[in-house]
């Protein structure tokens, strides 16, 4: 549950923390009965804490669904879609090549990852 501060207006209350780690807050979470900043509760988005292989496939669906195309990685790549310029989908799919390769590295590497 967040709470939201000003960061514009200096106060006390706009510095928290705990001893030897105090740094500016925007946003307060609830958590354990106790409101502190991202960091002091050791939140985190599920990418931050995701591997590079991890990472690499999200991007290449995302880039797919952008596409108008299923984003699984496993599905062949969308046709450019019509009324997209011929450049942007070249940057799309040398984009989704760059994390293919990614994907393709690890697996290189850890290929008992991807059961």
């Amino acid at each position: 549950m967040p709470l939201w501060r000003n960061a514009a207006i200096p106060t006390r209350r706009g510095t928290q923390g705990r001893p030897g780690r105090w740094h500016r807050l925007v946003k307060l979470f609830l958590h354990r009965g106790v409101f502190l900043c991202r960091r002091c509760h050791d939140l985190a988005y599920p990418t931050e804490r995701s591997g590079e292989p991890d990472r690499a496939v999200i991007q290449a669906g995302k880039i797919k669904g952008r596409l108008g195309g299923n984003p699984d990685v496993l599905a062949r790549f969308p046709t450019r879609p019509k009324g997209m310029c011929a450049r942007s989908y070249a940057r799309e799919r040398r984009r989704y090549a760059e994390a293919d390769a990614r994907i393709d590295d690890a697996f290189i590497a850890e290929p008992t990852r991807f059961k």
